[in-house]
This record gives structure tokens, C-alpha cells and sequence, in this order.
């Protein structure tokens, strides 16, 4: 803030804009405020320099919308290949099941017959010949259990055979 400091030889009207009343004074005692500029960038470089930033910033999130796009593509891609290889599996896993299943039937069917375990048992201590899908089997039955029979070859090696895999016997 400077003071006018109108030193005029004569009196005359002071020469500060006419917000006040002129008066006839020897020295204008209002408080005349000057705007002091700033060292430095002005208020149109300020705004060009925002609008760099703003364009900056703009690009970069555009970069990154389009970043994140594709990886939520490749999202989408990842989750219908789970979704497929879900569906395979759980139809294998239905097939295993069902084999499981059957395997089960399989091996809880009835042990022997009654009429097929009173032919063996009839046969004990005795030569026999079994025949299975593995190849025949010589030697003296010796014992008759629930699902095999035992038979002892000449070799003296004993050998146990299921009584499912058995063809026939003589």
C-alpha cells in the first residue's frame, strides 16, 4: 500500500480516481493500493499447465480402462474354461461312479453256491484239474473257503484261486 503524495505547486484537485470526492488539498492523504505481480508464471500458464496435467491424467486412465478391459476379457475367457472343464469332469466322475458301482456289484455277488461248494467240498484232499482265463491248475484240493479254494500243486506250492475266476473244474 503506498499514500498519494501529490505535491502540487498550486492547489488544485488531487488526482486519484474519483471514488472519493475530490478535494482542494495540498497532500492527498488516500490509501492507494497497487497491485504487486508476482514473480513467476503468470494465470494463463497456470491454466495451460492444468489442462496438460487433466490431458495427462485423462490418458493414463484411459490406458488403464483399457488395461483392465482386457484382463477382464481374459477373465471371462478363464472362467468359461473352468466352467467347460467343470462339466467334463463332473461327467467323468458320474462314469467313475457308475463303474465303481458296478465293480461293487461285482465283488459283493454271492460267494459260492451251496451246490458248487458241496461239489468241491465233495473233492477235498483229491486230484483235481481247475481251469481259469489265467491258464489250468493240477494238484490235490485242499481247502474249500467262502470265495477261493486252495489247491497244492506237485511242487508242494500252495495256490489260491478265486472262486470267480474258476471255468471249470475235473
Amino acid at each position: 500500500m503506498t499514500v498519494c503524495k501529490v505535491k502540487p505547486k498550486k492547489l488544485r484537485l488531487c488526482p486519484c480516481p474519483p471514488k472519493h470526492k475530490p478535494k482542494p488539498v495540498i497532500r492527498c492523504r488516500k490509501i492507494v493500493r497497487k497491485r504487486k505481480k508476482k514473480p513467476g508464471i503468470s494465470l494463463l500458464s497456470l491454466i495451460r499447465q492444468l489442462q496438460q496435467r487433466v490431458d495427462q491424467v485423462a490418458l493414463d486412465l484411459r490406458t488403464r480402462i483399457d488395461q483392465q478391459s482386457a484382463g477382464y476379457s481374459q477373465l471371462t475367457a478363464g472362467y468359461s474354461q473352468l466352467t467347460s472343464g467343470y462339466s467334463q469332469l463332473t461327467a467323468i466322475t458320474n462314469q467313475l461312479r457308475s463303474d465303481v458301482n458296478s465293480i461293487q456289484a461285482i465283488i459283493s455277488a454271492p460267494p459260492i453256491t451251496q451246490s458248487l461248494r458241496d461239489a468241491l467240498n465233495s473233492r477235498i484232499s483229491t486230484a483235481i484239474i481247475i481251469e481259469t482265463d489265467a491258464g489250468t491248475i493240477t494238484g490235490t484240493l485242499t481247502e474249500v473257503g467262502n470265495d477261493y479254494v486252495a489247491i497244492t500243486e506237485p511242487s508242494g506250492a500252495i495256490v489260491l484261486i478265486p472262486v470267480a475266476e474258476i471255468n471249470s473244474f475235473v
